[in-house]
């Protein structure tokens, strides 16, 4: 690849440490009139985490120190000028991350330049660090039981969406033996065998030993976040704990050793048909993921996408159709809603564009289009603070510090060379298929 010129960026973020054991990034903007903070803890991927984290979430979320309920939260962050907390559990790499997220107004567009955040984080310390006990220092049986229920109707509600249904056990599938392939939630008898003492000791454990990342995306100066933060939890971030060194624990195979298939049936009328391949081992921090990005593009990744045009467009055999390249996990998959009938046509046809894409059977204007459709998405991360704070994690967790603009810079460089030599190492690994056994039209959810 060629050495390039990257215009500098507005997207600066600030490093300042909160103690041994937290952190705050943060990037300096007047773009917005509200602020966004995240609180996040990366843990490694076990069962027990799968279950237990977002388990704990949820019934820390239920009550606190000074404010014992649900409405009793949602009331005082209505009185901080509709601030709101939401609640977060999500997977990157091989780890499993939970945490918060804070949405508040600017103090510059409150009365007097008051800022709330002070309170907020008040608020969050007494959830986090506070909870609800009874009289044996116990989370509340009753808090507990009702989660673990709505925990376990998560689990079964999935048979209710089968383009879910379908993208979850083919990833369970495909990722087998790596923590990233245990399901979110575990399993309704994994969730059910879980008792208030096991979610207690989950919990002490979780604040003793955790390193707690913080991440902003406002006008406030970095410094101002970082002292309200260090005022709320004083002495709470004191330790050695030190962030995980990788997103991932588990180095992902450079290619599929054979084709795998699964099949199963619900009684739904669409089909799924879901593909993985494997990237050659491309993941954040290689300098190919923006080649494997734009390969995506060019495949799946808009409506003048070969897979759009040719599997859905001109042959109509699904209602739809994409790709998505997975770059935390080294992986790239095609996702495609259909008729059953047509599942040997359209997985026929998918995969004759797959080799299209490595043959370089494209045009320039498809290379063009899928080009302009990567760098629109680079140059509107700066419009979102949620796209803005995904970069922030991506650069601390990862170490690939591009920044969009170095992004745009590197898309726009890319030659048909580059886009084929990333293409080239994609290899088939599994071929995973929901039947849906009703007929008719396809009125699932797509």
């Amino acid at each position: 690849m060629p050495q390039i010129h990257t215009p500098s960026s507005d997207f600066s973020p600030v490093d300042i440490s909160l103690g041994g054991r937290g952190s705050l990034c943060a990037v300096q903007t007047p773009r917005f009139k509200t602020a966004r903070l995240s609180l996040f803890t990366v843990l490694p991927n076990t069962r027990k985490t799968a279950v237990c984290a977002p388990l704990m979430l949820n019934v820390l979320r239920r009550g606190c120190e000074g404010y014992p309920s649900l409405s009793a939260i949602d009331r005082r962050t209505d009185e901080l000028w509709g601030s709101s907390i939401l609640f977060r559990d999500f997977p990157f790499g091989d780890r499993k991350v939970i945490g918060l997220t804070l949405e508040f107004i600017d103090p510059s567009y409150l009365p007097g330049g008051t800022s709330v955040l002070p309170e907020l984080l008040d608020l969050v310390r007494r959830i986090l660090f506070q909870p609800l006990t009874d009289g044996n220092g116990l989370l509340q049986k009753p808090i507990v039981e009702d989660e673990k229920r709505l925990q376990c109707d998560e689990i079964e509600s999935l048979v209710a969406s089968p383009h879910r249904y379908a993208a979850e056990h083919a990833a369970t599938f495909f990722f087998k033996g790596r923590p990233c392939g245990i399901p979110s939630f575990g399993t309704v008898k994994e969730t059910k065998a879980v008792t208030p003492a096991d979610l207690i000791a989950f919990w002490r454990e979780w604040c003793q030993t955790s390193f707690f990342s913080f991440y902003h995306v406002g006008a406030s100066t970095p410094e101002t976040v970082a002292n309200a933060i260090a005022g709320a939890f004083s002495g709470l971030l004191d330790g050695n704990t030190t962030e995980p060194d990788s997103f991932l624990e588990v180095l992902p195979p450079l290619s599929a050793r054979r084709v795998r298939k699964k099949e199963e049936s619900l009684p739904v009328s669409q089909g799924h048909l879901v593909l993985f391949f494997h990237t050659g081992g491309i993941v954040y921090g290689d300098h190919r993921t923006v080649a494997m990005s734009l390969a995506k593009e060019i495949l799946g990744g808009s409506p003048v996408s070969l897979l759009f045009m040719n599997v859905r467009e001109k042959r109509s055999l699904c209602y739809a159709v994409s790709a998505y390249y997975l770059a935390s996990r080294g992986a790239l998959t095609i996702r495609c809603a259909l008729d059953p009938a047509n599942r040997a046509l359209a997985e026929r046809e998918i995969l004759l564009q797959v080799e299209r894409l490595k043959n370089g059977d494209f045009s320039d204007a498809e290379l063009d289009a899928a080009r302009k459709s990567l760098i629109y998405y680079y140059r509107t991360v700066a419009d979102n603070p949620g796209s803005m704070e995904q970069v922030l994690f991506r650069q601390k967790r990862t170490g690939d510090t591009q920044t969009p603009e170095e992004m745009i810079a590197l898309t726009e460089a890319l030659t048909r060379a580059d886009v084929l030599a990333a293409a080239k190492l994609l290899s088939l690994d599994t071929v995973y298929f929901l039947s849906g056994t009703k007929g008719g039209s396809g009125d699932d959810e797509i």
